[in-house]
């Protein structure tokens, strides 16, 4: 069964999510998705810690651990984000 990981680049499940998951499910397998920053809110602290020791020596490890696995055991890994993301924005 093919692995499908699909990284949403907001969480705002509008037209763009839609047209992620309709490809995903036209592919079909198992899917795991992802909403940034919801399900990882950190930034890299440029540490190179995880190039020069492990990826799992990172200060964010525990947080991150569960997208870096879907991404490496995935077939087919579909990153998705509006490009009109910012007209949502109310200033």
């Amino acid at each position: 069964m093919m692995k499908i990981t699909v990284i949403h680049g907001q969480s705002h499940e509008g037209s763009t999510c839609m047209v992620a998951r309709e490809l995903a499910n036209k592919v079909g397998g198992e899917i795991r998705e992802f909403f940034l920053p919801r399900d990882f809110n950190r930034s890299c602290l440029g540490c190179y810690t995880c190039f020069k020791n492990d990826l799992s020596d990172c200060p964010h490890y525990k947080e991150l651990e569960p997208l870096v696995t879907a991404i490496l055991d995935c077939d087919l890994l579909i990153l998705e984000s509006p490009v009109y993301v910012l007209s949502l924005i109310h200033i």
